[in-house]
């Protein structure tokens, strides 16, 4: 990627740090150049339509090569819309891992992969590999932390609002699949105003969203002739209701999140709420470590 400027202003990691190459190579690739960054959108898109390559060949299938055009074609609009934020590196590790299977089961080369293996990357596996990496990462001084966790929300902040703006135009919401990130946020800035029978209905919502969600692996590992890797319901199910798999708890909470979020911006629409004034003003007196 001699066309890629690599970010060099960045912490280094320790050399004595107790991290895998795994960590290591995620922590550095996000600190390359941003996609939205990069001048060059010939020579960014040649590199995209690169890892797409590697990947069905990585696969081992052949496709025609209609299909493959079709493939990077959505895969980079994909990538400009919703993934810019990322590294051209990032996108690699992401096809990279995600081809081998540690985002879970997939259905085929197919753009829809590629999407879910980018929204897997950014949204669980890169913010576990910072939350491991950031306390071994040489001190900075409290101020410059200060005002980074202060740029942070209101990044949040702006982009929470953009989803607000269109549920209170057209009742659109496309929050829901990371939510979870956003109620936090939210809940930081004590913006989380739900009662309790609200609460129990969120929780017993988020069972069957889990519910669902197991079923619907199952059914899609059927139709792949992998009967054998189904679980069994029945007894999933049953954990899931008693609290008893770390697994399904994990999925509980996020699916409450998600859920609790869309229950609070409803409400804050019914309310003609102007949110962005709100925490606009949250973020102003938020104590960031003074």
């Amino acid at each position: 990627m001699n066309e890629i400027q690599r970010v060099q202003d960045f912490p280094q990691l320790p050399v004595n740090a107790n991290v895998s190459s795994r960590t290591k190579d995620i922590y550095l690739a996000n600190n390359n150049q941003k996609i939205r960054l990069i001048k060059d959108k010939n020579s960014l898109v040649r590199q995209i339509h690169a890892f797409v390559n590697m990947t069905i060949i990585d696969k081992g299938v052949n496709m025609e090569k209609d299909d493959i055009n079709y493939i990077k074609k959505r895969v980079t609009d994909d990538i400009m819309k919703d993934f810019k934020g990322l590294s051209l590196e990032d996108v690699q590790l992401a096809f990279y891992y995600g081809v081998r299977g540690e985002f879970g089961e997939y259905y085929g080369i197919n753009p829809i992969t590629f999407y879910g293996w980018l929204k897997s990357y950014k949204n669980v596996l890169l913010p576990s590999v910072l939350k491991e990496v950031l306390p071994l990462l040489p001190k900075v001084a409290e101020k410059e932390v200060e005002i980074d966790k202060k740029e942070f929300d209101i990044t949040m902040l702006n982009n929470l609002c953009a989803y607000y703006s269109k549920l209170i135009s057209g009742g659109v919401y496309d929050l829901f699949d990371i939510g979870n990130i956003y109620f936090s946020f939210m809940n930081r800035m004590e913006m989380i105003d739900l009662s309790e029978e609200e609460w129990v209905e969120i929780n017993d919502l988020a069972m069957g969203e889990v519910k669902l969600e197991l079923s619907e692996q199952n059914k899609n590992l059927l139709n792949q002739g992998k009967s054998l890797h189904r679980i069994n319901l029945s007894d999933a199910f049953k954990e899931i209701e008693a609290g008893e798999n770390k697994t399904y708890n994990s999925m509980l909470e996020i699916y409450s999140k998600r859920l609790a979020l869309k229950k609070c911006l409803q409400k804050l629409v019914e309310n003609k709420i102007d949110l962005l004034h709100i925490l606009t003003l949250k973020i102003q007196t938020f104590n960031y470590g003074k």
